[in-house]
């Protein structure tokens, strides 16, 4: 008797050890899945193809999907996210941009129901762009191509559509970019992510707040708590 007893607590502690091992692999698969998710984002913004970003990297079911880049305001809807990025693809088009961000520091909380993400990330990278230079009295909304260094963080929330991770929210928070040969202090945002407000307009206001040397320096986000996502 008591040795099927034993053998019935083995049983137990090893589909215990099983069930914990499977799920730590598909938390593994999860965490993989979503970087490669928002490197493949990082790799079509570089290339323009803001087409596959929409149809392929951003949920396509989900009502509250949304997206807001630097100054850019909040778009909400898939519908509304392709009017942004077919404008922000014109934007791109012209000659000689250069758009690199490398991604830094990834933070991925995968919910406990197995279908809500978030990750943050730092982005850093030399681009070329036509930028707002009050500090070199450009004229007009836009000025010629400049180098300059980018610097930001992703707080992005994702969900798994169909058996297949989705960015749900994607917020790419600026903290500057200015000119490379011109400090952060004296030139912390010459350049606008906003599409013209007569092309795209968005349907709320951003959260937009950059580098600002003579304040309190935000960074945000910060970092969750170890399993501190309850949904």
């Amino acid at each position: 008797m008591a040795g099927k007893t034993t053998e019935k607590n083995v049983d137990k502690e090893l589909e215990e050890r099983i069930a914990e091992l499977e799920r730590k692999a598909q938390l593994l698969d999860d965490i993989i899945e979503i970087i490669n998710l928002q490197s493949r984002f990082n790799y079509y913004l570089e290339l323009n193809n803001t087409d596959r970003i929409v149809n392929e990297l951003f949920a396509q079911e989900d009502a509250d999907v949304s997206c807001e880049i630097g100054d850019a305001g909040i778009y909400v809807g898939i519908e509304s996210i392709r009017r942004f990025w077919e404008a922000r693809h014109d934007i791109q088009s012209i000659k000689g941009y250069l758009g690199t961000v490398m991604l830094e520091t990834p933070h991925i909380q995968v919910g406990r129901d197995g279908r809500h993400a978030r990750g943050i990330w730092h982005g850093f990278g030399p681009n070329s762009v036509p930028v707002t230079q009050p500090l070199r009295q450009a004229t007009g909304e836009r000025a010629r191509l400049e180098a300059t260094w980018y610097m930001g963080k992703y707080q992005n929330e994702y969900v798994k559509e169909k058996g297949e991770w989705r960015i749900k929210k994607l917020c790419a928070l600026k903290y500057f970019q200015c000119p490379y040969d011109t400090s952060w202090m004296e030139a912390a945002d010459v350049y606008s992510f906003a599409p013209p407000a007569s092309v795209c307009a968005p349907d709320r206001p951003g959260t937009h707040t950059p580098y600002d040397p003579n304040g309190t320096v935000l960074i945000l986000p910060k970092a969750p708590e170890p399993r501190g996502l309850t949904y």
